[in-house]
């Protein structure tokens, strides 16, 4: 909505400095006055233009607020797979000591499950997946 506003603030005041230098323009035609040498037989003629005045309307520039707005920051918080494999794996009562298997493995049974063990794809994030396979795969180092 913000950025609407400031937009037709921006064309307004735009348009309203056209209409002022198209008025300025306009009224600024410059009137001469001249007087011709009489002929010898007749009377002296003067042309005389009728005073021109133009004023231009009062301007006003109003600066549109300027608003900056930072790049939001990501902050990379370090995935505890210990941690993780306690509050999934251990709490839950499903296993005593970490399992041992490939790191391929590990990964496929975590994301999706196997036998009676759900998959936890919807649950961790890919980040966490892949600490907490390679912290089992590793024998829980």
């Amino acid at each position: 909505m913000r950025r609407s506003s400031l937009w037709i603030s921006v064309v307004s005041v735009a348009l309203l400095v056209v209409l002022v230098l198209v008025v300025v323009s306009c009224g600024s035609t410059t009137t001469t006055s001249t007087t011709v040498a009489p002929p010898t037989t007749a009377a002296p003629t003067t042309t005389t233009a009728a005073p021109t005045t133009t004023t231009a309307a009062p301007t006003t520039t109003t600066a549109a607020p300027t608003t900056t707005t930072a790049a939001p920051t990501t902050t990379t918080v370090a995935v505890d797979p210990k941690a993780l494999f306690t509050q999934y794996c251990q709490l839950s009562g499903c296993h005593n000591g970490v399992p041992k298997a490939a790191l391929a493995v590990v990964t496929k049974v975590i994301e999706k499950g196997k036998e009676s063990m759900p998959g936890f794809a919807d649950k961790l994030t890919a980040e966490q997946i892949a600490a907490l396979a390679a912290w089992v795969a590793n024998g829980g180092q």
